[in-house]
């Protein structure tokens, strides 16, 4: 019952904008008490408020984060699409043919494109080195950049 009266004092000074003096007399307390009442929600909604904030910037700092792994992941493709490796390419195709067609296929067929979603690469060129093959290539839906990853 308590709550509720709580609830409802500041329901009536927030949305219908009365004074605490009528939104007290309204659920039957005192002024002083609907002030606490009222300065205790708003501490609470500032502490909301402030862990919003924080979240906010966190995610922000997030998807700065991303942003940067983009801009760097797209210099690095451009790099190779210009200037292939040769002895990188050879390591690549020599493990590439080893694989399965199945493997091939699923590596192929679920990239993950940071722009559209899509999960086809094309037009792609092979990297590999002690760790596996990387492949560098398009989205098959919206011809960004984008790579995938074969680990030995």
């Amino acid at each position: 019952m308590q709550k509720y009266k709580i609830l409802k004092a500041i329901e009536y000074i927030l949305e219908e904008g009365m004074d605490v003096s009528t939104a007290a007399d309204m659920v039957g307390e005192k002024s002083e008490t609907v002030n606490k009442w009222l300065a205790d929600y708003q501490k609470e909604q500032d502490v909301k408020i402030s862990q919003q904030e924080t979240e906010f910037i966190e995610m922000h700092k997030r998807v700065q984060d991303s942003q940067e792994e983009i801009r760097m992941h797209r210099s690095t493709y451009e790099l190779i699409m210009s200037h292939p490796d040769p002895a990188a390419e050879k390591v690549a195709k020599a493990g590439w043919e080893k694989l399965p067609d199945k493997l091939k296929h699923k590596v192929v067929t679920n990239a993950d494109c940071v722009d559209c979603g899509a999960t086809i690469i094309t037009d792609y060129v092979m990297q590999g080195d002690v760790e596996g093959i990387t492949l560098y290539g398009k989205c098959g839906k919206c011809g960004k950049s984008m790579s995938t990853r074969v680990k030995k």
